[in-house]
């Protein structure tokens, strides 16, 4: 742009008189002037954006995973940094993440009890200005966890090892766990330590009874109080014959008869009150004379094939009522009952007594096996039948102890002198 010479405009003033003379002096000052160079600049600022914030849940139990998540607005590419502020203290970034589509998400799982601070934060580019999110607050709490138990079995033998394990979820940390064990001889106290979510404890069945385990979790810096439910653990004494005689008690035999005693008698009220006269009868005098069998082989020998009968007896009892045992469990157990028992007064009673009758007829006469004992019998049994009934439905355990135990010598009475009825009649003993 080019400039002209010329001088810089002057304005004076003066008070003046008619018939007076004056004189006025300008001193005028030239203008600058030459050629001036150069170009205009202008300012140019960034658009502006939004970027959100949220969280999945603003209060988590510790250990649990929280999702942040938010949205850049427009969408633009890059990254979003992260920064949280734990109970007061300076912000300090956590990661960062990815765009995709303007949106962003990150899992955190916090390790600290306590109240975390977060926001986000882009950093911009060369069209949009960078921008900082609004803070969310997240709440972090102690664990009230659960803790599920299991037992190695519901049912052992006097003696044998139980072991009951746990699992803790949710589970963030090492934490003591202790154990409540509570037996006929009262209730032991023991601790572990889990340091994954799982624990185990072994623990003996030093004696008959019914064994409840609970699990409890101590209050700490990560955890609430916590307590399991109870497991039990039926413990019955050993088959003491037939482990002397099969020699252990992981014999086939031997686990058959305590699986059919355990798993299935002893798991309904008849039969477990059943056994409370059984067990005082057999444990009486079994154990010396199991001890005898253990001695001599050959009574071993004999003892196996005495008692192989009695195994294919309740393997059929088992095979006719354990289908439909769990529609009608004390139904099932009292028709096994009379199964069982009529198969046993057969295979047993009516041999020994049909021996008897046979030697006792050499010696003198002897009468046959009067028709009114077998109908005696059987009404003696049909009376236990609402007898038992009445004991179940009522819990009365002394009348369910008391007719199950009659109801069972009674059907193997039954049996026998049926079959020695049936004899008599067809060979005609003299």
């Amino acid at each position: 742009m080019g400039l002209r010479k010329g001088y810089n405009s002057v304005t004076n003033s003066v008070h003046v008189e008619a018939g007076n003379k004056y004189t006025l002096d300008f001193q005028l000052a030239p203008m600058a002037w030459g050629t001036l160079k150069g170009r205009v600049m202008g300012i140019v600022s960034k658009s502006p954006t939004t970027l959100s914030i949220s969280l999945s849940s603003s209060s988590v139990q510790i250990g649990t995973a929280v999702t942040i998540s938010g949205t850049l607005n427009p969408a633009r590419t890059g990254t979003v940094s992260i920064y949280t502020s734990f109970g007061g203290s300076a912000f300090t970034k956590l990661v960062e993440v990815d765009l995709s589509n303007g949106q962003y998400s990150y899992s955190l799982t916090p390790d600290k009890i306590g109240t975390y601070v977060i926001k986000a934060d882009w950093p911009g580019d060369n069209d949009y200005a960078a921008v900082t999110s609004s803070q969310t607050t997240l709440s972090v709490t102690k664990i009230t966890p659960t803790i599920a138990l299991s037992l190695s079995s519901t049912s052992a033998s006097v003696g044998d090892s139980i072991t009951v394990s746990g699992t803790i979820s949710p589970f963030s940390g090492t934490t003591d766990v202790d154990l409540a064990i509570t037996g006929s001889s009262g209730t032991n106290q023991a601790s572990v330590t889990s340091t994954d979510g799982t624990f185990s404890y072994t623990f003996t069945g030093d004696s008959e009874g019914t064994y409840t385990v609970q699990a409890s979790i101590p209050a700490s810096s990560n955890y609430n109080t916590a307590q399991s439910s109870q497991v039990t653990v039926t413990v019955q004494k050993k088959c003491v014959i037939a482990t002397a005689t099969y020699g252990s008690e992981l014999s086939p035999e031997v686990s058959f008869l305590r699986s059919f005693r355990n798993d299935f008698i002893l798991k309904t009220y008849s039969g477990s009150k059943f056994y409370i006269a059984f067990d005082a009868f057999y444990y009486s005098w079994s154990t010396p004379v199991a001890v005898f069998i253990s001695q001599h082989a050959i009574i071993k020998m004999v003892m196996k094939f005495v008692l192989y009968p009695l195994i294919g007896a309740l393997e059929l009892t088992a095979n006719l009522i354990l289908p439909w045992s769990n529609t009608a469990p004390e139904i099932a157990a009292v028709t096994a009952g009379f199964i069982a028992s009529c198969l046993i007064g057969l295979i047993y009673f009516f041999p020994l007594a049909l021996v008897i009758r046979y030697v006792l007829t050499k010696f003198r006469n002897i009468r046959p096996v009067p028709k009114r004992f077998l109908i005696y019998n059987a009404l003696f049994v049909l009376l236990m039948l609402p007898a038992m009934a009445i004991g179940i439905m009522t819990n009365i355990s002394m009348l369910t102890t008391i007719s199950t135990s009659l109801y069972v010598l009674a059907v193997v009475a039954l049996a026998g002198s049926t079959g020695l009825y049936a004899m008599e009649r067809k060979l005609l003993f003299k």
